[in-house]
């Protein structure tokens, strides 16, 4: 489940001066952080001890990273890379159907799709100006927070992201946290950035059409700053909930009855998020499960340079862990690239000599080519005319390496590939 720093704005621009200010201090690690929270996640598999990660993997000697997508069938003592890409980042979330695999947006207007453990992705084009997700209990279910207005709203998919039905109009206070573990259960919390030691729980039965609200165990002294996150267990009714307090540490807490009555299973120690990188969550498909993990690529001169990893799993619904540790530098040193695979257009071949060929696969209304390198500067732009089916690019001065291959048209971008120049 991800939160988007312009969410956090919103509600910012929402507030009291002094609240205002309150609560940019305490975002401040987040946004300095060299892996920011949005840019690592963790999910859970369709198969018990199954997890997928997604989260940069290494950085060139010019700072530009590439990214990875990682599985653990046991849950976290094995780790195995999927695939790796090096344009825009996605977020992550697995299906419940075994293999099936969603990357969804962060910056570009693609939503991809894996049925083969996340090695290789399918894209489906989107409008809609996606803030945060979750996978759904059926296969195939996507739901997001999205614009493009001003007024956010809740919409779904039944088809892996290829076409989504609007579920609620007005979701401007509301967080989207996770689903449940019955169709059509939905959790939200009403201003989930609150400062104050309550929480309120949006939860829906109807796929988020209509909400009911509780606010959660109120004898609990829940801390008195901070974010609140929630995402599903096993059971009905089950679910856990993070709190973020002042000082940093994660509140892990857990409920059988929807948060009715809730339990305080652990308090980390306190992060630094610059130096030691800041949590994420998932629950197990195992009742009982239940995963933490952080990413950093700063660590005190340890390891300079290098992207850490640490997964926490417990088996008795967060009380306790089990700490697996991985240098992703050392330890993964190859991995299949991943083709960012679109509807609207292929090249070929790839690799290519002098002459790269772009072809469309349906008539373009007029689209914009942009080629870039791996260091993100741009080597090629060309606006075509309507209707071109095919065109050609000249590429003789490049220089050998890998480039991510663009097109727009009607002011989104409807693909992205990548292509080895030799």
């Amino acid at each position: 489940m991800i939160l988007f720093p312009k969410e956090l704005f919103k509600w910012i621009l929402k507030n009291t001066p002094m609240n205002r200010l309150k609560f940019l201090f305490l975002l401040i690690p987040f946004f300095v952080s060299g892996l920011k929270e949005s840019e690592a996640q963790i999910s859970r598999g369709a198969d018990t001890a199954e997890i997928y990660i997604n989260t940069q993997w290494y950085k060139s000697v010019y700072e530009y990273p590439t990214f990875a997508i990682f599985r653990s069938v046991d849950n976290g003592m094995n780790l195995h890379i999927q695939s790796s890409y090096c344009n825009d980042y996605y977020g992550l979330v697995a299906d419940l159907i075994p293999g099936s695999v969603h990357l969804l947006p962060i910056i570009e207007d693609t939503i991809k799709f894996s049925d083969n453990y996340g090695q290789s992705f399918i894209g489906y084009h989107t409008s809609l100006d996606i803030e945060a997700w979750a996978s759904g209990c059926i296969g195939g279910e996507l739901y997001i927070k999205a614009g493009p207005t001003v007024i956010n709203r809740l919409y779904r998919s039944t088809d892996n992201g290829q076409t989504f039905e609007l579920m609620n109009g007005d979701f401007l206070s509301d967080f989207l946290q996770d689903v449940g573990t019955e169709p059509g259960e939905v959790y939200a919390i009403e201003n989930a950035n609150s400062q104050y030691p309550v929480v309120t729980l949006k939860y829906s039965n109807d796929y988020g059409q209509t909400y009911t609200t509780t606010v959660i165990d109120t004898s609990l002294l829940l801390p008195n700053s901070g974010m609140t996150w929630i995402t599903r267990g096993a059971q009905a009714g089950e679910f856990y909930m993070i709190r973020l307090d002042s000082n940093y540490n994660y509140h892990i807490y857990h409920t059988f009855d929807n948060g009715k009555t809730i339990e305080q299973k652990y308090i980390t120690a306190s992060f630094d998020w610059y130096m030691d990188g800041a949590l994420t969550f998932t629950g197990g498909r195992v009742p009982g499960t239940f995963y933490m993990m952080r990413v950093t690529d700063d660590t005190n001169g340890v390891v300079i340079g290098h992207t850490l990893m640490w997964i926490y799993f417990s088996r008795d619904y967060g009380a306790s862990y089990v700490k697996y540790f991985y240098d992703l530098d050392s330890t993964f040193t190859s991995a299949p690239g991943m083709e960012a695979e679109t509807n609207e257009f292929v090249i070929y071949p790839n690799p290519a000599d002098d002459r790269i060929n772009v072809r469309f696969r349906r008539n373009n209304e007029g689209a914009e080519i942009e080629v870039f390198d791996i260091f993100g500067t741009r080597c090629y732009r060309k606006s075509l005319q309507p209707w071109t089916d095919k065109f050609t690019i000249l590429a003789e001065s490049w220089k050998p390496g890998v480039y991510i291959v663009k097109v727009r048209s009607g002011g989104s971008v409807v693909g992205v590939k990548r292509m080895v120049k030799m």
